[in-house]
């Protein structure tokens, strides 16, 4: 599938649709600028989000201890940045349909998220959860 053509830029990263948006920050499906380049989902502040200070400096911690884990089930940080006085942070895109969007499908079909297959999702999220939460800094704290 042939990517589209640019919605703006980020960086270093064309991106080429907006995935997602919540309340203090969207992400996009971009990818890095070049041949060959990388796919990756591009998180940034939404402007109100990105002029308070309070959000500017949780972005940052996120981004701080994101780029900190490394669990299969956590999606990697590839690059944290500034682009036109915005942060962002570069991660990796993975393929495929989310948890809600499976339910959603299978709600139209009438049928229900098989139990073993349920509880694989969760084990695989507690599991993740676990890591990140045990993780400790530099210091020795949690």
């Amino acid at each position: 599938m042939e990517d589209p053509s640019p919605i703006g830029r980020c960086g270093r990263f064309n991106l080429l649709e907006r995935i997602g948006q919540g309340g203090v920050g969207e992400i996009f499906r971009a990818r890095a600028a070049g041949a060959g380049g990388r796919q990756v989902a591009v998180k940034r502040l939404l402007p109100d989000a990105e002029a308070d200070d309070t959000f500017v400096e949780m972005f940052i911690d996120e981004a701080r201890i994101a780029s900190r884990l490394g669990h299969r089930n956590i999606a990697r940080i590839y690059e944290f940045g500034e682009h036109d006085g915005a942060y962002f942070l570069a991660m990796e895109w993975v393929d495929g349909a989310s948890v809600h969007e499976l339910v959603r499908a299978m709600d139209k079909v009438d049928q229900k998220l098989d139990v073993v297959l349920a509880t694989r999702i969760a084990a695989s999220v507690a599991g993740a959860l676990d890591y990140a939460h045990s993780l400790r800094g530099l210091d020795g704290k949690p």
